[in-house]
């Protein structure tokens, strides 16, 4: 009897999550990790972090039986190029062979999961992007995801680093008329001076 299962692998800039189901949708197993985006980590640690979650979802069952099939949808930030998905597949496929791999960006994967056909996304996590996605699957208008040096507005990287710039304007007396409370607050919370928060950041 052939049996069929399914991972579906949703990856970002904080953390990366993992399911193994069945044909009937049933969850097997479910494992998470790390941030998994190949621009920030690079593509070699990518690879090696998904070997290793696609390991420990596939611990439950025998996938050595040549009668089973299994399947693998990944939907990660950072994967939406050709030159990408290249690299992600042929690392991933050199160790899995019996596993036929579907890569999409993470955008992509909120869309498939909650719209019929066509849909818009909007991400606001660690980063940010939209995308608006025809009946057709196909990308028809994009905003954001560029990364957090270029883009990533209203993104929790975006708006930390904009309350670090307003404490260290405060110190360069770049001073604005709602900045004394903020100021107060965020060294008030770190227990740090305005310029003791800059060496705070850099601590390993």
């Amino acid at each position: 009897m052939t049996l069929h299962y399914h991972i579906g692998i949703e990856g970002g800039a904080t953390k990366t999550v993992g399911v193994l189901l069945n044909s009937e949708g049933k969850l097997i197993s479910r494992s998470e990790t790390s941030a998994s985006n190949p621009w920030v980590i690079g593509f070699e640690k990518t690879i090696n972090l998904l070997i290793n979650l696609i390991e420990t979802l596939q611990k439950t069952e025998n996938f050595g039986n040549s009668q089973n099939k299994l399947s693998a949808g990944l939907c990660l930030s950072g994967g939406d190029s050709p030159e990408t998905k290249s690299r992600l597949s042929s690392g991933l496929t050199k160790r899995f062979p019996h596993i036929n791999f579907f890569f999409a960006t993470d955008t992509h994967g909120s869309i498939a999961t909650c719209c019929q056909a066509s849909g818009i996304v909007l991400i606001a996590g660690t980063g940010s992007n939209c995308l608006l996605v025809d009946r057709n699957g196909v990308a028809k208008s994009r905003c954001g995801g560029w990364g957090h040096l270029f883009g990533d507005e209203g993104s929790a990287f975006f708006i930390t680093k904009k309350a670090m710039e307003m404490v260290f304007h405060w110190e360069d007396n770049f001073r604005y008329q709602s900045d004394k409370n903020f100021i107060k607050k965020i060294t008030t919370v770190s227990k740090q001076s305005v310029t003791g928060v800059l060496t705070l950041q850099f601590q390993v």
